[in-house]
């Protein structure tokens, strides 16, 4: 989704991306906010190691971002090391989330 600051201020930007199909290959998992102007590195970690027994990780990015009057803000995943395909896990009950909040 995409977050859009309603007045001008700073936000505070969370996001939490949990993912399935992780396998051994994936070497990297690294997650990210973007706003019109600064791009804000989350966590990074290893799929292949720190998924669960049913292939599922996430990683979470926290940041806090001056915004003008109608900046968006997005979050984005990158993952590599593998062909596999990971996919966002949740899709009916939806377990990654992105938020943000006007905090001055």
């Amino acid at each position: 989704g995409t977050f859009t600051a309603p007045a001008t201020g700073k936000y505070f930007l969370h996001g939490i991306v949990k993912m399935n199909n992780a396998a051994a290959g994936h070497t990297s998992g690294t997650v990210f906010i973007s706003t019109t102007g600064t791009s804000f590195q989350g966590q990074t970690t290893n799929p292949g190691a720190v998924r669960d027994v049913n292939n599922l990780f996430s990683v979470e990015v926290v940041a806090i971002a001056s915004m003008t009057s109608g900046n968006t803000a997005t979050m984005q995943i990158k993952v590599s090391g593998s062909t596999k395909t990971i996919n966002l896990a949740g899709s009916t009950d939806p377990i990654s989330r992105f938020a943000g909040y006007r905090i001055a």
